[in-house]
């Protein structure tokens, strides 16, 4: 199979049509076509919800992440420096193109499937979550080389090698605004509790939270429906709180607390 293979195959799980795989970089492209090609239940579930990015595309969602109020989901500064590679500093998101390519994918099931489920298989294939609590956002390599995994026939590694290939977790997060925008969304649910119907960055931050916990709210889309309602509830009752399904301050401060032994 070569590279024109991949891409063509990929066309096809494209999310909304308009995601950019074609700068998805080569051992991405190479693993995630693996995948499909590999796993029937990749092909009836999984799809690409966003691939690569211009500079100009990802200064856009850092103005809207900085907007007061914010008026989108948490984005990568364009200007951050994440690290040197081979003589050339990549910066921004691995999402946002560094050179010909791009490094990251968001992957979405919709709900039809878990995220353990699709972890096991993508993982196998050489694709892992890099993002502490973004179970969607998969790479094959980070700016200190790949990621464990299979290689196809055409890889030739770098005279140095890989680096480390353990805790590559993504630089390009800025922990401080992730924990001032939990504090400020954590102060509008205390004053208008998430329910079936609500919307809005910390509806996404709540269903990104739950996944991670292991409650399945469906697709991290801003949009508290019953899935959500139904992982809020399981939430609740997992942690003693009256099982509402409502996530007011009470349930909004459980989901950051530490996880007791």
């Amino acid at each position: 199979m070569t590279r024109i293979d991949d891409l063509e195959l990929l066309s096809s799980y494209k999310d909304d049509g308009d995601e950019n795989t074609g700068l998805l970089d080569p051992l991405t492209a190479w693993r995630l076509a693996r995948a499909y090609r590999g796993d029937e239940h990749l092909r009836e579930v999984l799809r690409i919800e966003s691939a690569v990015r211009s500079a100009e595309e990802q200064r856009y969602l850092y103005a809207l992440y900085k907007s007061d109020p914010p008026k989108g989901n948490l984005a990568a500064n364009p200007d951050r420096i994440i690290g040197e590679w081979q003589g050339e500093v990549w910066k921004g998101s691995y999402h946002m193109a560094q050179g010909p390519y791009g490094y990251a994918v968001d992957l979405t099931h919709h709900g039809r499937s878990t995220w353990v489920r699709c972890h096991e298989i993508l993982r196998a294939n050489g694709l892992h979550t890099t993002v502490p609590g973004e179970p969607w956002h998969h790479q094959a390599q980070t700016v200190r080389g790949p990621l464990p995994g299979p290689f196809p026939d055409w890889w030739e590694a770098s005279e140095d090698g890989p680096a480390e290939w353990q805790d590559q977790v993504d630089p390009e997060i800025d922990w401080v605004g992730v924990l001032a925008a939990v504090a400020a969304q954590g102060k509008q649910v205390a004053a208008e509790p998430i329910r079936p119907g609500s919307r809005g960055p910390a509806v996404r931050t709540l269903q990104t939270r739950l996944a991670a916990l292991g409650f399945e709210p469906g697709p991290a889309d801003g949009i508290a429906g019953r899935q959500t309602a139904s992982a809020v509830e399981a939430f609740q009752l997992d942690r003693g709180l009256v099982p509402d399904g409502i996530a007011g301050k009470r349930t909004w401060a459980a989901l950051w607390a530490p996880e007791q032994e």
